[in-house]
């Protein structure tokens, strides 16, 4: 079932040395390092749930799902370019609604259940926000978790020596143990995990403490009996609680009633915030549009001055250039004064000459 731990265990088994594909989902909401997915059995089992107008994700209570014939030779190819290693496999919740159909494509196969208790998982879907079937019919996140885990039960029973039933907080607590119960049921040989992978952190079971779980047991009792039976036939490596502590009472229900109006309380001053931030935020653009506004008309005035100042410059250097030609033409003439000067000096003193010798 979806947010069962599927992805930390899947992690794990890939870092033991079974490959579970190259082309892996990648991470996302809620699941930080990853879903650890094969886009090949993802796509294939979503791609049949549309074919029959079923939700992509899975959420769904029909008990049988048929896949057609094109469906299969499909599944089979799938198989043949993903079988390379002798430890293969894969992980996707949805599989649960085909079992059926891998059991008889690959009849050695096995089989690894991860669960979790159906509130701990309703209370992950919910926190997670990401199903919009859920988001119309939240009751379905529990629906689906009885459905899924009676189809693993069913199978089990039928296919005990290719199941193995875990509780995520048995893999959390002891993934040594968890490692070596797989080698034992499967006689297979994977090589003991690094502790420090695993990180139970990532977990939340925050809401076994409160009252949600006997909530459930009032109005869904057929989930704690599949949630207690699960746990006869889960791998016993630590000690897995079926019951919990905080008994249903009506007080809880006017708790949750209060609480439900706070948070509306909540919710209405927050918006109101927002409107408030919204309005100072249109004022802020009106101001930087006038602002814009100004800059360019500004920006406008200065570009015309910077075309003046560059016809100044021009008329300037074209002054200065017949300044120049002037100049030039002045010294010419200044040189030709002081020749005819001279001249007139030699002549003056020629004539000086003559006059005393006529003397």
């Amino acid at each position: 079932m979806h947010r069962s731990g599927t992805s930390l265990t899947a992690s794990l088994l890939q870092s033991v040395g079974v490959d579970i594909g190259k082309n892996l989902v990648g991470a996302a909401d809620g699941n930080i390092k990853g879903h650890f997915e094969n886009v090949d059995f993802v796509d294939f089992h979503k791609e049949v749930l549309r074919s029959h107008n079923i939700d992509p994700q899975g959420f769904t209570l029909k008990s049988e799902i048929p896949v057609a014939e094109s469906f299969v030779e499909k599944a089979q190819n799938i198989i043949r370019q993903n079988s390379h290693s002798s430890l293969w496999g894969w992980k996707d919740p949805r599989t649960t609604l085909f079992l059926d159909l891998w059991i008889k494509l690959l009849p050695n196969a096995n089989f690894i259940f991860v669960y979790r208790s159906p509130w701990e998982v309703v209370d992950s879907l919910y926190r997670r926000g990401t199903d919009e079937i859920l988001l119309s019919k939240p009751q379905l996140a529990l629906l689906t978790w009885i459905h899924y885990n009676r189809k693993v039960l069913e199978f089990s029973e039928k296919y005990p020596e290719n199941s193995l039933i875990v509780n995520i907080n048995t893999i959390a607590q002891d993934s040594l143990a968890f490692v070596r119960g797989i080698n034992e049921k499967f006689n297979v040989d994977l090589k003991l995990p690094d502790r420090e992978l695993f990180d139970p952190s990532l977990l939340v079971d925050k809401i076994s403490q409160t009252h949600r779980p006997s909530l459930i047991e009032k109005c869904f009792p057929e989930a704690l009996e599949i949630y207690q039976k699960l746990n006869s036939k889960a791998l016993q490596l630590v000690e897995t609680p079926s019951s919990f502590g905080k008994k249903y009472s009506l007080l809880w229900e006017f708790q949750d009633w209060l609480t439900i109006r706070l948070l509306d309380k909540k919710r209405k001053l927050l918006q109101t915030e927002l409107k408030y931030w919204e309005e100072q935020f249109q004022e802020s653009q009106a101001k930087v549009l006038q602002l814009e506004t100004e800059l360019g008309t500004t920006q406008g005035q200065l570009n015309q001055r910077e075309i003046k100042l560059q016809q100044a410059l021009a008329k300037l250097l074209e002054l200065e250039t017949e300044l120049g030609t002037t100049q030039g033409q002045l010294n010419q003439r200044e040189i030709k004064l002081q020749e005819a000067l001279a001249k007139l000096l030699e002549l003056e003193t020629e004539l000086g000459t003559t006059q005393g010798q006529l003397n």
